[in-house]
């Protein structure tokens, strides 16, 4: 009987141990191997290329342009039925545009349109607030600040000793990092010009690539980083660009 009760117990203690080994041990390999993956990576972003040896032969800077090519494609595009009079703006779902007095929501994926909201003056200022709210400026002096979701105003009140500035509505330079984007080797920057939108890489000034539109382009988005997109306005047609990175095999 005692004999029986050692038994028992050490396959009870194994059985223990092998709960424990399933469950943490397992747990703690995958913790170290992605500690050790992250230290690579992190060592990896600190070396400095130009301190790799000669001797190996290698042009880095060839396998870096043979093995990327940045793009931007055209993902959708809507015709709309009134001009636009700010860049589009966008969250992590949905995008939104301002027609001088009214701003309608749409959803990014299939520009399906979700509320519109009229206001009684030009809107001349617009930015995302927390807990989903978003703040208006037009230029009577009016505060709005109302729901992204639904379009429902919060509170509105106006102040008549301030001055309200707009956003810059230029076609500046859109610069997109490679920490922002890691699908990128370098940085870049997207220059748009009257038709056409221009892609250089921002270490070298190469262009990298270009595209074409037919029509003159009189609003740009930021960058979308969510979605790897820009969002352009021509006349009366919205387009989605995609910015794609293809990698073709290095030839060494």
């Amino acid at each position: 009987m005692k004999k029986y009760s050692v038994t028992m117990t050490l396959l009870i203690l194994i059985i223990l141990l092998s709960i424990y080994y399933a469950f943490f041990k397992n747990n703690e390999v995958e913790v170290n191997i992605e500690k050790s993956k992250f230290f690579v990576q992190q060592r990896f972003k600190n070396i400095d290329l130009e301190e790799i040896p000669l001797n190996l032969k290698i042009d880095v800077e060839k396998i870096l342009k043979d093995t990327e090519t940045i793009e931007l494609k055209k993902e959708w595009s809507s015709e709309l039925d009134f001009d636009i009079s700010m860049k589009p703006f966008f969250d992590l779902d949905n995008l939104y545009l301002v027609t001088l007095d009214k701003i309608v929501a749409y959803k990014k994926n299939n520009f399906h349109a979700l509320w519109k909201k009229q206001f009684t003056s030009k809107i001349i200022h617009f930015n995302f607030l927390d807990k989903n709210k978003i703040i208006l400026g037009d230029d009577s002096l009016h505060f709005y600040t109302i729901n992204k979701k639904t379009g429902k105003t919060i509170w509105y009140s106006r102040f008549s000793d301030m001055k309200l500035p707009a956003l810059n509505q230029n076609l500046n330079p859109i610069f997109i990092s490679n920490l922002e984007d890691q699908r990128l080797n370098n940085s870049v920057l997207i220059v748009p010009q009257k038709n056409s939108l221009n892609i250089i890489n921002v270490e070298n000034g190469k262009l990298i690539s270009k595209i074409q539109l037919d029509s003159e382009i009189l609003y740009i988005s930021d960058y979308d980083l969510f979605n790897n997109s820009l969002y352009v306005f021509t006349k009366s047609t919205l387009i989605k660009f995609k910015l794609e990175n293809s990698r073709i095999k290095p030839i060494i």
